[in-house]
Order: C-alpha cells, then sequence, then structure tokens
C-alpha cells in the first residue's frame, strides 16, 4: 500500500512538474558531508537541499512520502554510493530522469577490520578531494556559464585540503603505536591514508549491540596490544564504551565520523575541516 502511495505521489508530482519547464535548479544531497562539500562548490549560486534533518542515522534512512516529492521535484541528485544510501535504488527507479552523481565514484572501496565494505570515504583527506573535484564538474556541467567560478571555488577549498592532508601526515609521523580502537567500523580509509591500523568493537551500524563474546575479544586486544584509549563517535554517555573503559581502565575520546553535525557544533560553524582537526587531536592522543 506504501508503494502505491509513493507511485501515486510522483506521478501528481510528475504531472504538476510539467507545467513548471523554468523551475530554478536545487541540488538533493543525501547527508551533511555532501551538502558541506557543495556549498564549498556552489556557495549561494545553486540551492543545496539536504534530504536529512536533524541528527538523522544516514545508512538506514527510509524516504518519506514528502522526501520522495522533494526528490521528484527537483531530480538532480548528489549521493555517496558505496551502498551508503539504502533508498537510493527505489528511488531511481521511481523517478527514472534523476540526474544522480555518485560523488565517491572515483574511489576504491575498503573492508574494515570485520570484512564489511566501509562507506566511510570522506575521513581520507584525498578521497574528500576527489569527491570536491566530481561535485565540480558535475555542477559546471548543470551550470556551464559558472564553470569558472566553480572551478577558482575548488581550487581554493583544494588547497585547503591538502594543507590539513599534510597536518596529518606531519603529526601522525612521530606516533608512538600505529593501532586505535573505535566503538564502530567508521575509519578503514582514514587508517588507510596514513599507514595505521583501525579495530573496533562493532561493524558499520552503530545501533549494533555487541556479544558478551566480542567486548571479551575487545578486552584481550587491549590488554595484548596496550592500547590506551577507546574513541567513541560523541562525547555522550555510551554503555558498550563505558564498560569497555571501566573493566581495562582505559581512557574515553571522540573520532567523529562526520555524518552530521548536532547543535552544538552548528552553533560553532564547524565544518569538515575543523571536524577533522579535531579528529586529528584525538588521534595523537589515542597513539602516544
Amino acid at each position: 500500500m506504501r508503494k502505491i502511495l509513493l507511485s501515486l505521489i510522483i506521478f501528481i508530482s510528475l504531472l504538476s512538474g510539467c507545467a513548471k519547464q523554468d523551475k530554478p535548479l536545487k541540488l538533493i544531497v543525501s547527508f551533511y558531508i555532501l551538502e558541506d562539500f557543495t556549498y564549498k562548490i556552489v556557495e549561494n549560486d545553486i540551492p543545496v537541499i539536504n534530504i536529512l534533518k536533524g541528527n538523522v542515522e544516514a545508512h538506514s534512512y527510509e524516504l518519506s512520502s514528502q522526501d520522495m516529492v522533494l526528490l521528484s521535484d527537483n531530480p538532480h541528485w548528489i549521493v555517496l554510493g558505496n551502498h551508503f544510501e539504502a533508498w537510493l535504488d527505489s528511488a531511481k527507479s521511481n523517478i527514472p530522469n534523476a540526474s544522480v552523481l555518485v560523488s565517491s565514484k572515483d574511489i576504491d572501496p575498503l573492508m574494515t577490520s570485520l570484512n564489511q565494505i566501509d562507506p566511510h570515504v570522506w575521513l581520507s583527506i584525498p578521497n574528500s578531494i576527489l569527491m570536491l573535484e566530481a561535485i565540480k564538474n558535475y555542477v559546471s556541467e548543470l551550470v556551464p556559464d559558472k564553470a569558472d567560478i566553480f572551478q577558482a571555488r575548488y581550487e581554493t577549498v583544494k588547497a585547503e585540503f591538502e594543507a590539513l592532508n599534510q597536518e596529518y601526515i606531519d603529526n601522525l609521523a612521530t606516533r608512538k603505536r600505529s593501532v586505535f580502537l573505535t566503538k564502530h567500523s567508521a575509519f578503514a580509509y582514514l587508517a588507510n591514508e596514513y599507514g595505521l591500523t583501525a579495530e573496533s568493537v562493532l561493524g558499520i551500524e552503530p545501533s549494533e549491540e555487541p556479544s558478551a563474546t566480542r567486548v571479551q575479544t575487545i578486552i584481550d586486544f587491549i590488554n595484548q596490544n596496550k592500547i590506551p584509549m577507546i574513541l567513541a563517535e560523541s562525547s555522550t554517555n555510551d554503555k558498550v564504551v563505558s564498560a569497555i573503559a571501566n573493566e581495562t581502565g582505559i581512557e574515553v575520546g571522540v573520532l567523529n565520523p562526520i555524518e552530521f553535525l548536532n547543535d552544538e557544533e552548528k552553533a560553532a560553524s564547524m565544518d569538515y575541516l575543523s571536524m577533522m582537526r579535531q579528529n586529528l587531536e584525538a588521534l595523537k592522543k589515542a597513539l602516544n
């Protein structure tokens, strides 16, 4: 019944769209990182709409009927791909005229320590530069009159990202260890980029709960490798992380996968660059 209703809503939306031939271009993005990266290129030249509102889990998000109307009315989408958007295939089949940029298309997927494909490609700064370039090329095709402006912004942002990447290289060169421990598997690309090893309690879904056997395996891993810190995704109390920290006596830090900004981060005008600098500080503590 829900599929029938969604199809009817889309059909009505398509009919109404026929009467709006010169509708202004808007870009729909699938989560925060793409909102940030796209805005860095287009600024106020093209409206950018994040389909996720608030602190929403991006991995398993299900589209509402309002989302489907939004996607149908604005069929230029920028997504991550790599199986990150669970809704993408269904939306594309319902809206076959959609123009979709898969921003990770030039990035080879990596597996986590638990043998799952890690979709968090943006946590490698060089990967993020590839994503920025893909977005720049896509919007330049859509609005060729502004291609030179988009190129200039891309070059500016690329230089900022390259400087941040060098900060990572310089700061992590003097580390005492190369293994770090996180709650869930989101950091394979970050680890791979700087010659590190990321171990995790859980897989890529942060809502998972570990078995008692898995918790004991992690406790043994901490003791055997003298791991000084476990890195959670936020500073809020986490039962799993707290239990492991209490059992082993290690510290708790924060390593943010940057899938969204919370209210405090928004109020502080944080972005990818500032969040990645916070992550660098956390890594320095965890690896020394």
